[in-house]
This record gives structure tokens, sequence and C-alpha cells, in this order.
């Protein structure tokens, strides 16, 4: 069936905006959904960094530690436990030179039990 989330309101104001991110990248694992990266702005796309959890069985985001890179429209799984988060574009606005934004050939993996990148 259809699985409806109730969010819960955002109190720590300094993660109220990636709640509402551009071409963020999202995967569940088990009772986690992870949400990552995207973008915000029009003119100039500014990338960010910041990683959340909703856990659902406690109802709540978290925000997790940041990522290592900016990135938006990438893409993001949980093998054995880690979140993997790999390419997408870049924040270092390559576009001003060529026109285009850079791709990321990176690959980044979160360690929930040891709470980093």
């Amino acid at each position: 069936g259809l699985l409806k989330l109730k969010l819960a309101p955002v109190i720590d104001r300094s993660i109220a905006r990636d709640f509402t991110l551009c071409h963020s990248a999202q995967t569940q694992h088990r009772d986690t959904l992870f949400k990552c990266g995207g973008g915000f702005g029009s003119t100039w796309r500014r990338m960010t960094n910041a990683a959340l959890a909703f856990y659902k069985t406690a109802g709540r985001w978290e925000p997790l530690p940041a990522m290592v890179k900016k990135r938006e429209g990438h893409s993001a799984t949980v093998l054995r436990g880690k979140l993997y988060v790999c390419g997408g574009l870049n924040d270092e606005f390559a576009q001003e030179s060529c026109g285009e934004e850079s791709v990321h050939g990176t690959v980044e993996c979160y360690d929930p039990t040891t709470g980093s990148w």
C-alpha cells in the first residue's frame, strides 16, 4: 500500500532550508529515510553538503554530519548498513568559464556506527 509520512516540525532552524532543496538524493534503510545534498537558488545555483535522517519510529528529522562534497542531482543507496552517495553536480561553478557545471566522479560513504563520512 501507500506509505504516508507525517513530517515533524523542524525545531533546529539551521536545517530548515535543507528540507526544501531541489535535486537532493533520498533513500531508505529499514525505518530510516536519508536526504542528502541538493541545490537552491535560481539565477546562481548553490549546492549543499547537508545530510538529514528521518527516523520513522521516533517520528523526527535529525541532521547528520555534512558530506565532504557539495552536490546536487546525485544518487544515494544503502548497502550493508552504510549510506553511499555518488555523482552529481558540484558547486565549484565551472559554468562561469565553460557554461556547464562540473560532474563529480566521487563516492562518499556514511557509516552510522561511527557517525562519519
